[in-house]
């Protein structure tokens, strides 16, 4: 095997003519294998190959018949190169037989020292190699780095990690976003099919109706609410219940406020309802109307109800499910509020004369048994309900077992009571 020296030997400058011979630089040894003998550039001699410019002239040069270096010196030619038989520095590749080579003989060779003579005077005129810098120039000339680049041109290891873990960071960032996607494909596909098997499932039998409950009710029984309504067994609970006809059909009958359908499950209607209290009762003709305490008709009838009965007012308009119309509307309000505080107050009238109100003198009689009567006026009389007085003077009499005679209030809001009736 052919090996490399490190020795570089330079033309000096006022002997290379760069015209002739090309490159400034010229391996002063070169390696060549012979017949697979190795040939030591070392053992050659030097002078032999030194490419003098005066030896060989530029108009001499042959460039087709230079041989392997271009150049024929001392008679030496290329073409005529013969491997077996050329003569190296005294020794013959032919002549040199290695398996005739004797170790323990120390003089059967010339020593390679006495062969190469001394070491090269150029030795120590060129710098060692690390140490050259590129002659080229351009960006990597006197680089401190000793290996021919600029230390721009190298790579920072850091920022290269930074690199590598951004990527590592976006990559993990891309596999989070396809599981997470691909984790919403399938509960939207889990959802789907839900969905569907809920549909399908509740078109069952299994939901359909075959109770009804009803609550809220005191004025109608369940039955008669469920009559009302006209609700029946055998829809689907979930998708025909009849939810706005049921409600339609309550909240017409004028005792009714509101209702609402609801669902238990798997298979029972139910109906709420909030119904509306009688109150009292105006005499009309021959009938009575009866009416909550918001002045709603709720009906007619021909027997006296167990209600206050007010009189002194004049209906001149009536209609189920709203309120009754009178020639004096103002004073009809004032009775609507004087009948929600009696309620409020847990007190009862056997009837209410209001004529002295719809007369202009804005008196009032309040009868709580047929001859225990309570004479005053409105404001006065709606104070004494709203502050519980005359509940006390009523409770009061009945514990004393008085049913008979007049309470009366003064200006000042005391009370007084007559016997006489």
């Amino acid at each position: 095997m052919a090996r490399r020296t490190k020795e570089l030997v330079i033309q000096p400058e006022e002997e290379l003519n760069t015209d002739s011979y090309g490159p400034e630089q010229y391996l002063a040894d070169e390696y060549y294998e012979y017949s697979g003998d190795p040939y030591d550039a070392e053992d050659h001699d030097h002078e032999q190959y030194l490419h003098d410019q005066d030896q060989y002239p530029e108009e001499d040069f042959d460039p087709e018949n230079t041989g392997s270096q271009g150049y024929e010196p001392d008679g030496y030619d290329a073409d005529s190169y013969d491997a077996d038989s050329y003569d190296a520095g005294g020794y013959d590749a032919d002549g040199y037989d290695a398996d005739d080579y004797d170790p323990d003989d120390p003089d059967a060779y010339q020593p390679l020292e006495e062969v190469l003579g001394e070491e090269s005077e150029d030795d120590e005129e060129y710098p060692p190699e690390e140490n050259h810098t590129h002659e080229g120039g351009g960006d990597n000339a006197g680089s401190d780095s000793g290996y021919g680049l600029a230390d721009e041109d190298y790579y920072d290891l850091d920022e290269i990690a930074e690199i590598r873990e951004k990527i590592l960071e976006r990559k993990k960032e891309q596999v989070v976003r396809a599981r997470n996607a691909k984790l919403r494909m399938i509960a939207a596909v889990v959802i789907i099919i839900t969905a569907i098997a809920a549909f399908i499932f509740s078109l069952s039998g299994f939901f359909t109706v075959d109770s009804i409950e009803v609550r809220g009710n005191s004025h109608f029984t369940s039955e008669e609410i469920t009559n009302i309504a006209h609700a029946a067994p055998g829809h689907n609970l979930i998708y025909d219940p009849g939810k706005k006809e049921i409600t339609e059909y309550l909240e017409q009958n004028p005792y009714i406020r509101m209702a609402s359908v609801g669902r238990k499950l798997p298979s029972t209607l139910v109906i709420t309802v909030q119904e509306r209290s009688e109150n009292f009762a105006f005499r009309y003709d021959d009938d009575y109307l009866i009416m909550d305490e918001d002045g709603i008709l709720l009906r007619k009838s021909r027997t006296r109800p167990k209600l206050t009965l007010v009189s002194g007012m004049i209906v001149n308009r009536i209609k189920l499910g709203q309120v009754i119309g009178t020639e004096k509307q103002p004073v009809f309000e004032k009775l609507l509020e004087l009948m929600k505080e009696v309620r409020k107050g847990d007190l009862y009238f056997v009837s209410i004369d209001i004529s002295g109100m719809t007369g202009g003198s804005n008196n009032v009689e309040a009868y709580i048994y047929d001859t225990l009567v309570v004479k005053t006026d409105y404001g006065t009389l709606l104070d004494a309900v709203k502050t519980d007085k005359l509940h006390r003077i009523v409770s009061k009499l009945i514990e004393l077992g008085i049913s008979r005679g007049t309470i009366r209030f003064n200006e000042g809001g005391s009370a007084s009571y007559q016997p006489a009736f």
